[in-house]
């Protein structure tokens, strides 16, 4: 997964639930939640 695309999304839709950042990106959710954990992007849900 490229990190970029990911931040670039985590920006755009920033109270997306993990399994929607997936589905839009083509990929399984515990791609996103391992991405996110291993660049240190954080978030808050709302």
């Amino acid at each position: 997964m490229d990190m970029q695309v990911l931040e670039k999304d985590v920006q755009s839709h920033p109270d997306d639930y993990q399994w929607e950042r997936a589905k839009r990106l083509g990929v399984c959710q515990p791609a996103i939640y391992h991405t996110l954990k291993r660049t240190n992007i954080n978030f808050k849900k709302h």
